[in-house]
């Protein structure tokens, strides 16, 4: 409605800090001005703390079937792939070349399930469901270890690298190292045999048990009481639980299991205090892929959203706290078997996907403070992210069939572009408003255009790189529907009297990438 009035109070509106992110409410206008209703394919920059577009891909090498997981591999400087071969049939092992674009078949997974990788000296380890396999050079693999019975049940050569499969007895879905040892667990029954004091075998359901491999020694699972040789400490006894997800806390490890009972393993074994807590109950995790360690805390995904554990120092204690709480209610209910988080410690993040369908949330542990909790975006694929990996602390991933790399200066996903768009808190006042100025302040990292929608009003706009802002004119700026950024300072205004009793403001980025530090709005309170 435009209307001629006679203004009263002038404000000004400044959004110059959005770091509360992305607020999932149905009453928007009760939210805080730095509270974002929409924040998608964007994120906070975390060395500045400005809202910007993020980082476009390109896809650098694409396999015949769909990959399943992915890791890079420092020892090596490769990648490592598992791409799927059929429901029936485990998946096969890759490296690829990123500098000579080649990629080299290296041998058969043991197991069927999403694989777990644990670098472990100059070894690459891998968990899928089967016996534990070790990709490295074929000096860690002696032959004479080689054959049934011995630490080494198969391996495979190829020049001067090699691929074992390591007799640990028991299949294992989850491997790490800690302090020397290379722990496993699996969440089917099976046996292992151990050895007493006199030597007398002992046969053993390894089901709720954590495994250690012997010290300073990857093929070495021979269970018995010397102190150098492989151990086992049984986690949950006859809770009806299966191990689900395995990750280090300070000096301890949490262990969550599906009967979402959370237990806590103090200490190791060469100390006198290793034993096993229960801490918790009704804490769920996912997946072995859901929980992750960062910032001195663990974060982990389950059935009721995304939540954190952290230590409490004074108590030795260890504190819960609902960290997704802003994105929880349309988080949870999309939850599924396929859910994943990734840390990526560069950009100070987590990126937590819920399902397959391509939406994935970012939380930026670095906006944490005293009375808040962190701040969520959202990223927008066309497909399935399947892995994420840092290489040289870059970005790169595995969507479909494909290896990517991300780029901050690319505005495309695979060549195609991607929207951006921030949509803020509802404004609302007791008396009638006009909107009299609009002020918008950015940096262009690549050309592009864009749209500013308050209420009922559209700007577009086009940005170049280099740093072109707007702002400083007492007129009004709407009314023009003009390209309004033609040079460095480009000025383009109109007055006109646009009467309001709430409004919201959206910016659509098109095409290109840019950081949005600040938007001004100038408001006069009206009589009726």
């Amino acid at each position: 409605m435009f209307r001629s009035t006679k203004h009263r109070t002038s404000n000004v509106i400044d959004l110059s800090d959005f770091r509360r992110g992305i607020v999932y409410t149905s009453n928007p206008e009760s939210l805080p001005p730095d509270a974002l209703i929409t924040g998608t394919n964007i994120e906070f920059d975390n060395i500045t703390g400005e809202l910007k577009t993020v980082a476009g891909y390109r896809v650098r090498m694409r396999h015949e079937t769909p990959i399943i997981a992915a890791v890079y591999d420092e020892i090596h400087n490769t990648i490592l792939f598992v791409a799927d071969v059929g429901k029936k049939v485990r998946g096969n092992l890759y490296s690829y070349d990123r500098t000579t674009d080649m990629k080299t078949l290296i041998g058969e997974l043991s197991g069927r399930e999403k694989p777990v990788f644990c670098f472990y000296g100059r070894a690459v380890l891998i968990a899928s469901g089967g016996l534990l396999q070790a990709y490295g050079v074929s000096s860690l693999f002696p032959v004479g270890d080689v054959g049934e019975g011995l630490p080494i049940t198969t391996l495979v050569t190829a020049g001067n690298m090699g691929f074992a499969t390591i007799n640990t007895q028991a299949p294992c879905n989850i491997v790490f190292q800690r302090n020397g040892r290379v722990v496993v667990s699996c969440t089917v029954s099976a046996n292992i045999t151990t050895y007493g004091d006199e030597g007398n075998p002992i046969i053993k359901d390894c089901k709720d048990y954590l495994r250690y491999s012997g010290t300073g020694d990857f093929l070495n699972w021979e269970f018995d009481t010397q102190a150098a040789n492989a151990k086992f400490i049984e986690v949950g006894y006859q809770d009806s639980g299966d191990i689900v997800a395995i990750v280090p806390l300070s000096q301890d490890i949490l262990v969550f299991k599906s009967n979402n009972i959370l237990y806590r393993v103090i200490g190791e074994y060469e100390s006198k205090d290793w034993n096993v807590k229960e801490i918790s109950r009704g804490v769920n995790c996912m997946n072995a892929f859901c929980a992750i360690s960062a910032a001195n805390d663990v974060f982990f995904m389950g059935q009721y959203g995304f939540h954190s554990l952290a230590t409490v120092q004074e108590y030795g204690s260890i504190k819960s706290n609902e960290v997704g709480r802003n994105i929880n209610s349309v988080l949870a209910p999309t939850m599924s078997q396929d859910a994943r988080v990734w840390h990526i410690p560069t950009k100070q993040q987590a990126w937590l996907k819920p399902n397959k369908n391509g939406s994935v949330y970012i939380y930026h542990y670095f906006t944490r403070s005293a009375d808040w909790v962190g701040s969520f975006t959202h990223r927008l694929f066309t497909q399935d992210l399947i892995d994420l990996m840092l290489i040289q602390e870059n970005m790169w991933g595995v969507i479909g069939d494909t290896i990517v790399e991300f780029d901050d200066e690319l505005s495309t996903d695979d060549g195609v572009e991607k929207e951006a768009l921030i949509g803020t808190k509802l404004f609302s006042t007791a008396a009638d408003v006009v909107i009299k100025k609009v002020e918008l302040y950015w940096f262009p990292t690549t050309e592009g255009t864009g749209v500013v929608q308050i209420g009922d009003i559209w700007l577009p706009f086009v940005f170049e790189q280099g740093g072109i802002e707007i702002y400083g004119d007492e007129e009004d700026i709407f009314g023009d529907y003009d390209d309004i950024w033609e040079k460095p300072v480009t000025e383009k205004y109109e007055r006109f009297n646009y009467r309001v009793d709430e409004f919201d403001v959206k910016i659509l980025i098109q095409s290109g990438n840019i950081t949005i530090r600040k938007i001004i709005i100038h408001v006069a309170e009206v009589g009726s």
